[in-house]
C-alpha cells in the first residue's frame, strides 16, 4: 500500500557557495542542499524519504517534526506575493523558490516504507519564486 502526501519545500541560494541551493522540507523540518536547484530538489526528496522511513521504524509520526510557524509564514508569503516560475532556469535566478510536490511513499502493509526513495506522484504542482 502506498501513501501520498503533499510536501512543501523552500529553496534558497546558498550564500557561501555560488550556484548551490539550501532546501528546507517544511513538513518534516529537514534541511539539505544541492550544487544546483535540480540537485537540491532531488536531495530534498531523498531526505523526506529517509525521515519517513526512520520515523516509521521507531514508531514516530514524521509530521511531528513540522517546521515552526514562522517558516510556514515565509513560505505562504512567497506563494502570495511571488511569481509563478515557468521553468528551472527562471527559478534558478530567484531569491527563493517554493515547490509544492505530491510524493508517493511505497509502504509495506502497516509498516515503514519498502524502499527509501519516494517518487513524484505527478509533475511539480506549483513553483513560486520570490524576486531576486
Amino acid at each position: 500500500m502506498d501513501t501520498t502526501r503533499t510536501l512543501s519545500m523552500l529553496f534558497k541560494p546558498a550564500g557561501d557557495m555560488p550556484g548551490a541551493w539550501v532546501a528546507h522540507v517544511l513538513d518534516f523540518h529537514s534541511y539539505t542542499y544541492g550544487l544546483s536547484l535540480p540537485q537540491a530538489i532531488q536531495s530534498a526528496l531523498e531526505v523526506a524519504a529517509v525521515v519517513v522511513q526512520e520515523d516509521f521504524t521507531i514508531g514516530r509520526d514524521p509530521t511531528d517534526r513540522r517546521a515552526p510557524e514562522a517558516d510556514w509564514q515565509e513560505l505562504r508569503g512567497i506563494i502570495q506575493h511571488g511569481e509563478l516560475a515557468s521553468d528551472f532556469d527562471q527559478a534558478a535566478h530567484a531569491a527563493a523558490v517554493v515547490l509544492i510536490v505530491p510524493c508517493t511513499f511505497p509502504m509495506a502493509d502497516g509498516g515503514p516504507p519498502r524502499q527509501p526513495k519516494p517518487r513524484m506522484a505527478a509533475p511539480l504542482v506549483q513553483s513560486f519564486q520570490a524576486a531576486a
